[in-house]
């Protein structure tokens, strides 16, 4: 049986087809495999050629309350006067204000020079660490647009000033199926403060 199915001028074909479409399915995985390497290579360049930052910020969105806060300085257009800044952090409310609500921070932030104008949020939520009962009357979530100044010295050491606006939005803590945001209030002014360290 086998010996006449290989003399079969049609099995002959067919085993030449798969054939080819192994090679030519070998050789797409390769070439996505060389892309994926690539581009690990390019965006591991970019992430090295990015400057690292550790910062302490009162205020911002944050409003009563601190944050530690990481990010990473990106040059856009190979011109080292045009920086996006992304930022990540944890805090806490001040403990007159509004004790044991945490903080978790996001932010953007766009310099040319030393001015910039960015855009950041805190989301405010019960203490994870604490085991309390406590329920807080903070807002759930606070947007703050702004311009900001950013001094840097020659050690390193960077602070940064920044005036903007307070959005704040609440869920609907008493019927939390539903899921729904609803803006709190009037927007009001707010300032922020961030000192930090800038690794290079």
């Amino acid at each position: 049986m086998w010996g006449k199915s290989c003399a079969n001028p049609s099995y002959r074909r067919g085993r030449v087809l798969h054939i080819s479409l192994n090679v030519r399915y070998n050789a797409k995985i390769l070439r996505m495999k060389n892309l994926l390497l690539s581009l690990i290579i390019l965006f591991t360049g970019q992430f090295a050629q990015a400057q690292f930052r550790i910062d302490g910020q009162l205020g911002g969105s944050n409003f009563l309350g601190a944050s530690i806060n990481v990010s990473n300085e990106f040059q856009l257009f190979t011109n080292e006067n045009h920086i996006i800044t992304p930022t990540i952090g944890i805090g806490y409310v001040l403990e007159y204000y509004n004790p044991e609500t945490a903080i978790i921070h996001f932010g953007i932030n766009y310099r040319i020079k030393r001015i910039g104008i960015g855009i950041e949020s805190s989301r405010f939520i019960e203490d994870l660490i604490k085991d309390n009962n406590v329920f807080s009357d903070m807002v759930d979530l606070i947007i703050y647009p702004n311009i900001n100044y950013t001094f840097i010295s020659k050690f390193n050491i960077y602070a940064k000033l920044s005036a903007g606006a307070y959005f704040a939005y609440d869920k609907n803590k008493y019927f939390p199926e539903m899921k729904t945001w609803s803006f709190a209030g009037d927007i009001i002014p707010g300032a922020g403060l961030s000192i930090g360290y800038l690794f290079n």
